[in-house]
């Protein structure tokens, strides 16, 4: 298995993850184009690693890095992480936040922000798993659709 960071020559791997997870498979998905994912890959403050076996992929996670307004540090949002059904449970996904872990420290990031639904237990478990601190608080999702 490898676990690597894809860059602006990942395109293809990037449009597979597009393809096969979240909310952009199907027929009818309008995937970004080539030069977005290139532009988007090759910016450093963005992180997406994936988790592939014989160029299968199997997972991925997806991080942000920015600078934090209340420290002089880097702060970062992980903002998603999946792998498929069929090798969940297989440390896969571990694997995926070590590395995407070793990445952010090397690039100065001194805390990592992420959320998942109180009644989403794989991922509490992961999270935990990974020495992750879970704080004691609840939250609704609201966005602002720029359009």
């Amino acid at each position: 298995m490898e676990i690597k960071r894809l860059r602006e020559h990942d395109v293809s791997m990037a449009q597979t993850i597009l393809k096969n997870f979240g909310e952009n498979t199907g027929r009818d998905a309008v995937l970004p184009s080539f030069h977005h994912l290139s532009a988007f890959l090759s910016n450093k403050a963005c992180y997406l690693i994936a988790a592939l076996d014989n160029n299968v992929m199997l997972g991925f996670t997806l991080a942000y890095r920015f600078p934090s307004f209340y420290a002089e540090e880097n702060t970062a949002y992980l903002y998603d992480i999946e792998v498929l059904p069929a090798h969940r449970k297989k440390g896969i996904g571990r694997l995926l936040i070590r590395h995407l872990l070793k990445e952010l420290k090397k690039d100065g990031v001194s805390e990592i922000w992420l959320g998942t639904g109180v009644d989403n237990i794989p991922a509490q478990r992961l999270f935990s798993a990974t020495s992750a601190q879970q704080e004691a608080e609840t939250f609704y999702e609201y966005f602002y659709y720029l359009q």
